[in-house]
């Protein structure tokens, strides 16, 4: 098998990483376009690298693990992924779409905070996630570190809405 083959064999579980890595993409290349650039680089540069990184690491794992399953002779249904598999991909991207666009609609209009917090918690549970820790816990710790660090330490003003 070839690697355009093997690509082609996980194209459906690399689509949202290309969506975020061309919305990454377009973010960074409006940042270096405007007139203070040295400043806003020094905040978005590296966050854009690394995940530039993560995203060829990702990808470069997902097809030399297609490539390995098959050459060791297994097929989706000899692996243990049946179209239920599938199914339930494509109800996650679904979900996740979903989730990210009432995300995006609801910053402005309820804050950052609260809208972060019901996000990342929904994200969460509707991707698998069951513990009390990872379902509230830790979407707490995340919110709170970075409305601790843009807002007291960077004085980066963050959506506020009706309810913070």
């Amino acid at each position: 098998m070839t690697w355009v083959q093997a690509l082609n064999k996980v194209k459906y579980e690399l689509l949202m990483l290309l969506v975020l890595v061309g919305y990454a993409t377009q973010y960074y290349l409006e940042i270096y376009s405007i007139s203070s650039k040295r400043i806003n680089l020094l905040l978005v540069e590296p966050v854009y690298w690394a995940l530039m990184l993560c995203a060829v690491a990702l990808i470069t794992q997902k097809v030399r693990a297609a490539k390995s399953s098959e050459q060791i002779g297994l097929s989706n249904q000899e692996a243990g992924q049946p179209n239920s598999a599938r199914r339930q991909f494509y109800r996650d991207a679904f979900v996740f779409s979903v989730l990210t666009l009432i995300y995006a609609l609801a910053l402005d209009r309820i804050g950052f905070v609260v809208s972060s917090f019901l996000y990342l918690a929904l994200l969460t549970y509707s991707l698998g996630a069951r513990k009390i820790w990872l379902t509230i816990a830790l979407p707490a710790a995340v919110v709170g570190f970075i409305y601790v660090s843009m807002s007291i330490f960077l004085r980066f003003s963050l959506p506020e809405g009706i309810l913070i």
